[in-house]
């Protein structure tokens, strides 16, 4: 037979991975328990870092929502004061299809 030069390198976390620990009551072995405690600081691991990356991706999104929401605020200050200056007399005005836009008077104006 020929001879192996190759080198064979096994994870036992990768083994411990594809373990359905679901359905497992215990290990055969206690020398097994090392492996499944490897897995379990990887796994930790990778919980970590997608927490991580769940709060990045919040922060990214909660900015682009105030950035978006600060530009409807402007749009909505220039509709009313454009309904102001070129039509005071008219409080409300329909785009058919598009939308209805009413004004009221504040108490504080």
């Amino acid at each position: 037979m020929g001879r192996c030069t190759g080198e064979i390198i096994v994870s036992e976390t990768e083994f411990f991975q594809e373990k359905d620990f679901s359905e497992l009551d215990e290990l055969s072995s206690v020398y097994e328990i090392e492996g499944a405690l490897l897995s379990v600081k990887e796994l930790d691991s990778k919980i970590s870092f997608l927490k991580g990356l769940k709060q990045h991706r919040a922060a990214i999104l909660d900015d682009k929502i105030k950035s978006l929401s600060g530009k409807v605020d402007k749009i909505r200050e220039v509709i009313l004061t454009t309904m102001k200056t070129h039509s005071p007399k008219q409080k409300t005005i329909e785009f058919p299809g598009v939308a209805k836009i009413s004004r009221r008077q504040n108490k504080d104006s």
